[in-house]
């Protein structure tokens, strides 16, 4: 129980390191990094929303909880309620609250792994302002159209366009 957790805000601070040196060597400065993270990498992407200043983030079919995917897939010698309450302070449900920048969510209707509702009740957990984008993919998320909006996205939030 204690070893996922720490495992989990172990990668955060690692993210955050790297972030920040990303910043420092581009001199663009941490208000010229978006966050992409697809699954886990969007589930740890989300514990960085309130350590650092970001532009905006594009968070690809994350589950609302990481016990989630913990209880479900690999076995857990602990009581599952403690087990699912001790993960809740980095829960991205949790985390992403702590949002200061534009956030798009991508998920697939087709996603074995995470259900529409899920989808919806990330979404409704962020604060604004946040966009949501729903496709006919499963959870790989390899449409042409998922990338072409998250490409967009970025470009909007850097102002590139």
């Amino acid at each position: 129980m204690e070893n996922d957790l720490r495992r989990i805000q172990e990668e955060i601070r690692r993210l955050e390191r790297a972030c920040e040196l990303l910043a420092v060597s581009s001199g663009g400065g941490p208000s010229r990094l978006v966050v992409v993270g697809h699954d886990f990498g969007a589930m740890h992407g989300m514990g960085l929303l309130d350590k650092i200043d970001l532009v905006g983030a594009v968070l690809i079919a994350p589950t609302a909880r990481w016990a989630d995917w913990f209880l479900r897939f690999w076995p857990i010698g602990s009581d599952r309620w403690d087990y699912m309450r001790s993960l809740h302070p980095v829960d991205p449900i949790v985390t992403v609250a702590a949002a200061r920048c534009p956030l798009l969510f991508q998920f697939g209707n087709a996603d074995f792994y995470i259900a529409p509702m899920t989808g919806l009740e990330m979404f409704q957990a962020a604060p604004e302002p946040k966009e949501l984008e729903t496709y006919d993919s499963g959870h790989d998320m390899a449409l042409e159209q998922v990338r072409l909006d998250r490409t967009a996205f970025i470009e909007r939030v850097l102002a590139l366009g």
